[in-house]
């Protein structure tokens, strides 16, 4: 005899985000993941980029970064050789956060191009002004860890065949697995968190 599920049983096994069999991601925690993924690749950027270019083109950038904060390069480079935390706050501030957007993107909370730059992410700046010439994973090892928090929130009642309609209909278990390539050169403890969040779909 042919099972039939009760109406309502049916509609969720059909439509239920996060269900084994697929569905869809909510839209807020779809945004969240398509918003985390560029931010992210931002951060995976600029650490290559750093990572391939020469110790003074890595001062060059801190240098401009420096000005565009208001902060000599001097004194961040005291941020850097004696572990001094900068305050960014009364006023320090004095360039554009828009400024700092085109220069380091991680540094910024929010996007100019979603609506406007929110502030400044100051733990992510301050390992930035630190580390950034002699170790450009660690400078951005703090903004990366932050996206892959959302993405862990964000995707944490998915299935491996839910589908994020904000990235192309991507499966969770697809972006999970390539973002997971994407960091592990750079960062291979946020690669193992990934790695982990990819085994615990539902």
């Amino acid at each position: 005899m042919r099972r039939v599920l009760a109406p309502a049983l049916a509609a969720l096994a059909l439509v239920a985000p996060g269900a084994c069999g697929g569905g869809t991601l909510e839209k807020g925690d779809a945004n969240v993941v398509a918003a985390s993924s560029e931010k992210l690749d931002d951060a995976i950027d600029t650490a290559e980029d750093l990572r391939t270019s020469s110790r003074r083109e890595r001062q060059r950038l801190v240098r401009q970064v420096s000005r565009t904060l208001g902060v000599s390069f001097e004194l961040s480079k005291r941020f850097r050789e004696e572990k001094i935390d900068p305050s960014f706050s009364g006023g320090v501030i004095r360039g554009s956060l828009e400024q700092l957007e085109e220069l380091v993107p991680s540094l910024v909370v929010g996007s100019s191009d979603a609506g406007g730059v929110v502030g400044l992410n100051e733990d992510a700046t301050r390992d930035f002004l630190r580390y950034a010439v002699s170790d450009p994973a660690r400078a951005l090892h703090e903004p990366a860890a932050e996206e892959i928090r959302d993405i862990e929130q964000a995707t944490r009642e998915a299935g491996p065949d839910t589908k994020i309609p904000t990235l192309d209909d991507q499966t969770v278990e697809a972006f999970l697995r390539e973002t997971e390539g994407d960091v592990r050169p750079l960062w291979p403890d946020l690669a193992r968190r990934l790695s982990r969040a990819r085994r615990g779909l539902g």
